[in-house]
């Protein structure tokens, strides 16, 4: 992992006070030098103004102004920025327990949506679209609220609910949802991405997972699709994609050894699936990525 050459992985306790519910902060930093960490709070993060690399777990992504990121509990992260004509990097940072509303609260009848975003969220979700614009307008808000008061609490509520109805989200990491709902369910999950997960070249098929997990291929495209939030096809191929994106980092092999390496016939289908996935070309994606590392290492 590209993120543990830097520095290793740190435990952050998050400041708190012990009547608060949850935390709220607001920062103007001229450079943002990658911290690796994780903490046992859940964060939202809105970048208001800024521009560089998003490490969520094995996940790498550029990040620029507005980009907003949900993280679950104990996920692995780090933001490193660049310089932007000497301006300050903005962001706005909320950390709060799964359970800051009462250990109860998100299970309660209309509340239901939430809770299951919360757990989405061990993966790490990135919203975009009118999602992104609505939730950054309230954030804004919420920091004008007085520190502690119920605006703020309510805030935070409809920031969550507005969350949990969105569809313009994206995952970050392709790792276990660590569901607890269903013990059954959860075992024939983390079964079947242990099965994906194994071979160090090939994913099996949808027919040789199905196959796995003892369902009827109908059955197991439900099953794979509601408990993953995606087609299994579209798994595999972003699994691909993010094998290929450490070996673009990684290593300086050419991009037809890096596509069949990671799985993919031929290049052509190895560039419409990366572009799909990640928004450019392997050859764009590698050249950026190492020049944002190479110009913010120097500073």
């Amino acid at each position: 992992m590209i993120a543990a050459n830097f520095q290793p992985l740190h435990f952050k306790p998050i400041p708190s006070d012990d009547r608060a519910t949850f935390y709220i902060g607001h920062y103007d930093q001229p450079h943002t030098p990658l911290f690796w960490h994780y903490h046992h709070e859940i964060e939202l993060t809105l970048i208001i103004k800024g521009q560089g690399l998003r490490f969520v777990g094995e996940s790498i992504e550029t990040f620029q102004d507005g980009d907003l990121c949900l993280l679950g509990e104990k996920l692995p992260h780090g933001w490193l920025s660049t310089p932007i004509s000497h301006k300050p990097n903005r962001s706005v940072v909320i950390q709060f327990s799964p359970h800051f509303a009462g250990p109860d609260f998100f299970r309660q009848q209309g509340m239901t949506s939430i809770d299951q975003l919360l757990q989405r969220a061990r993966r790490g979700l990135c919203f975009h679209g009118q999602t992104q614009q609505m939730i950054m307008k309230r954030l804004v808000t919420m920091l004008k609220s007085r520190a502690g008061t119920w605006r703020q609490f309510c805030d935070l509520i409809w920031i969550l609910g507005t969350l949990a109805e969105s569809e313009e989200s994206t995952f970050l990491t392709l790792g276990d949802l660590n569901r607890v709902q269903n013990k059954k369910v959860n075992r024939r999950l983390e079964q079947t991405l242990d099965f994906m997960h194994a071979g160090a070249r090939d994913i099996p098929s949808q027919e040789m997972a199905a196959r796995h997990a003892c369902l009827s291929p109908q059955a197991f495209s439900r099953f794979f699709k509601q408990q993953m939030g995606r087609t299994y096809a579209r798994y595999r191929n972003e699994l691909r994609v993010e094998r290929a994106c450490r070996l673009l980092l990684d290593t300086n092999r050419s991009i037809t050894d890096i596509a069949m390496q990671s799985g993919f016939n031929n290049l052509s289908n190895f560039n419409e699936r990366f572009l799909n996935i990640k928004g450019m070309s392997p050859r764009t994606y590698r050249r950026m990525k190492l020049s944002i590392l190479s110009s913010t290492i120097s500073q």
